[in-house]
């Protein structure tokens, strides 16, 4: 995929992958120098759970949409998990701030 973009691109494009296997392995990084001349640049950045939409919703299901009691039982867990995932995106929803270069 990433040698099909860089034929099609028309300017410098950065793209940010994850630490995935595939990512990081060997065969990448061999043709990084020849999508680099192409403009592709890839970015892989240390583990980042905050770009990692995953990991934000996880942390927002344990930390916001549960309760205390509902860690108390198997069953009521299950449930409330279930309640609470089918919920995102309707009643509950994670917004993310656009990504501004250089700020924090």
């Amino acid at each position: 995929m990433l040698k099909k973009l860089s034929f099609a691109l028309k300017r410098v494009t950065v793209v940010v992958l994850d630490n995935a296997p595939a990512h990081v392995a060997k065969r990448v990084d061999e043709r990084r120098g020849f999508w680099q001349e192409r403009g592709l640049f890839l970015f892989l950045p240390p583990y980042c759970p905050h770009l990692n939409i995953t990991e934000v919703l996880w942390r927002k299901l344990k930390y916001q949409w549960l309760c205390p009691q509902d860690y108390l039982e198997t069953d009521a867990l299950f449930y409330q998990v279930r309640q609470v995932l089918a919920a995102v995106g309707t009643l509950l929803n994670i917004h993310f701030a656009p990504f501004q270069h250089g700020l924090n």
